[in-house]
């Protein structure tokens, strides 16, 4: 720093006291003095201002070492280390969350039929009509409930086969207008949701009214379900196989089922439980005499 006025010299000892001479010396000193402060004053309004919005100087010094470090090399590896490790972080947690809706805890919903014949209900070609066939009478259970079977001579018809493959249709125990009644499916079709299968019936090729009309070449086989100690005992417990969305790692995991509708009086349902289970699906099984079991199945395995 530069003062107007950088040295001052002493009067000389026994310097008589002469106004004009000592007023060179205190004008030369205020100057000085003026000059100092004048200084000092633009350093506080430069300081003042570079502070900014901080309380002080080394506060914004501070902020700007750490705006310098946020930039450095290293700062940035620091950063977008984090970065990622939180991003596999949140990944892992993501993927623990679509584990846990998908193979820990899965559920859905099947239904288990329990229906068959207990006595009688064969069925037998007729020789009196047409590709018709005869019911035998007997007892069947269904719905919950034993109901009895009346004979019935030519009371289905085989349908022709004009195509040049065999095909197969299915006799069966429905509920027709006048109570339960045998009907036959058409060709390549299942038994309806309700009937009770009797008999499976092999059409050949080109088997018509005009050339096969009492069913000669067509075969007959034997698909009832034969439970004569019903309801008492059941010679095979009904159930259905429920395949996993998703396999688990094990079979030990739990099952949990919860029966929602079924047919019959509450004393018939009998035990529903889960029988094996397999890491791809598991049985469910009834050994009442209910029929038309509705369950909802949960499983958790929860050590995935």
């Amino acid at each position: 720093m530069t003062l107007p006025y950088s040295t001052i010299g002493r009067h000389p000892d026994q310097f008589p006291a002469i106004p004009s001479a000592w007023n060179e010396k205190y004008e030369k000193i205020d100057a000085n003095f003026t000059n100092v402060d004048t200084r000092l004053t633009g350093c506080e309004t430069e300081i003042s201002g570079a502070k900014g919005d901080k309380p002080t100087l080394a506060a914004m010094l501070q902020y700007l070492q750490q705006q310098v470090e946020g930039v450095n090399p290293d700062m940035q590896n620091a950063i977008i280390s984090a970065l990622l490790q939180a991003m596999d972080f949140g990944g892992l947690a993501n993927r623990e969350i679509v584990k846990t809706l998908t193979q820990r805890f899965q559920t859905g919903f099947v239904t288990i039929t329990n229906r068959g014949i207990i006595t009688g209900c064969s069925v037998a070609k007729s020789s009196t009509a047409t590709r018709n066939v005869n019911l035998a009478e007997g007892r069947i259970f269904v719905n919950g409930m034993i109901v009895p079977i009346q004979k019935e001579d030519n009371g289905a018809a085989i349908p022709s086969n004009y195509s040049s493959a065999s095909k197969t249709c299915y006799i069966y125990l429905g509920l027709g207008s006048s109570g339960w009644e045998a009907f036959c499916t058409d060709l390549d079709k299942s038994v309806p949701d309700g009937g009770v299968p009797l008999y499976k019936a092999v059409v050949p090729a080109n088997n018509t009214e005009v050339n096969d009309p009492y069913l000669a070449n067509v075969t007959l086989s034997d698909v009832r379900r034969l439970e004569p100690n019903a309801p008492k005992t059941f010679t095979t417990a009904p159930f259905v196989y429920v395949p996993l969305p998703f396999n688990t790692i094990s079979n030990d995991y739990v099952v949990d089922l919860d029966v929602v509708h079924f047919d019959g009086g509450g004393y018939q349902l009998g035990y529903v439980y889960a029988d094996e289970r397999a890491a791809n699906g598991f049985k469910v099984c009834a050994n009442g005499m209910a029929d038309n079991i509705q369950v909802r199945w949960t499983i958790r395995k929860l050590n995935l």
